[in-house]
């Protein structure tokens, strides 16, 4: 789940600072003197913060900068694209995670750390908000704090998941067939 923080809206111009600072980063020891001097311009007031966020600012740098150097690693059309968000043209394109194993877009999927951002910068895009993760439990460790399954309805997808699910959690699966035949006419 991922919600809006107050005042996070006012990272923007930190956001900004840091793109533009990561760009001449080559080694980690030029990524440690950027935040360093970054973290100096907040304090000092040459970028601008809120109060609110400032503290939470100087954390999240180290974490910005590295996702300033993934977003200058990533490749368009590998690991996201570009398009208008469906049904809202107006904004622009955005970029949109990939899931590289199947190609599929993700449009609800919101890189984290500053990452979206930066690849919003990186291609000319709007920047929006950072949004952060308040509570996030992958599907394999809640299914993982279970104790006994009864069973389990839906759609199991291919081979490679039936095998996964087999193996995580020493089940057998069977497929149900529909109750009433197909009406469809070809």
């Amino acid at each position: 789940l991922a919600q809006d923080i107050a005042g996070l809206e006012h990272a923007e111009g930190i956001l900004v600072n840091a793109f533009a600072a990561g760009q001449c980063v080559s080694n980690e020891e030029s990524l440690r003197e950027v935040e360093t001097e970054l973290k100096k311009c907040l304090e000092d007031g040459s970028i601008a913060c809120p109060n609110s966020i400032k503290d939470f600012a100087k954390r999240r740098m180290p974490r910005w900068l590295q996702s300033v150097l993934v977003a200058r690693q990533m490749q368009e059309g590998t690991n996201f694209i570009l398009r208008c968000p469906k049904g809202d043209e107006s904004s622009g394109p955005q970029p949109i995670s990939m899931d590289l194993p199947s190609g599929k877009e993700q449009w609800t999927v919101r890189l984290s750390d500053g990452l979206q951002q930066f690849l919003s910068l990186q291609y000319d895009c709007y920047v929006d908000a950072e949004s952060l993760r308040s509570v996030f439990v992958s599907p394999v460790t809640f299914f993982k704090k279970v104790q006994e399954f009864f069973g389990v309805t839906g759609t199991l997808g291919g081979d490679h998941d039936r095998d996964f699910l087999r193996g995580l959690f020493d089940v057998g699966l069977f497929d149900v067939p529909p109750r009433l035949p197909k009406r469809v006419e070809e």
